[in-house]
């Protein structure tokens, strides 16, 4: 399911230079402790295999992005914080 997930939603991009694929969403609102929104961040899903690491660069569309917190992993596909 993944597979098919990231084929249609997923955007071509080098990860440590290497090729792979990731779902961006940009805007998202991060919330404090309280629910007040604290600010905007930039959010990418990659492959689990990808394994991405804090300092990561990743670069979509000419756009160079640093993979500032891992945020999740389900076991197949891990959501990073990007900066």
């Amino acid at each position: 399911m993944h597979s098919r997930l990231f084929a249609r939603l997923g955007r071509e991009a080098l990860l440590r230079g290497l090729p792979t694929v990731v779902i961006l969403e940009h805007g998202v609102a991060v919330t404090g402790e309280y629910g007040q929104v604290t600010g905007h961040r930039t959010f990418g899903t990659l492959p689990i295999a990808d394994a991405p690491k804090v300092g990561d660069a990743l670069v979509v569309d000419a756009e160079t992005f640093a993979v500032d917190a891992i945020q999740e992993n389900d076991g197949y596909t891990i959501g990073v914080v990007l900066r």
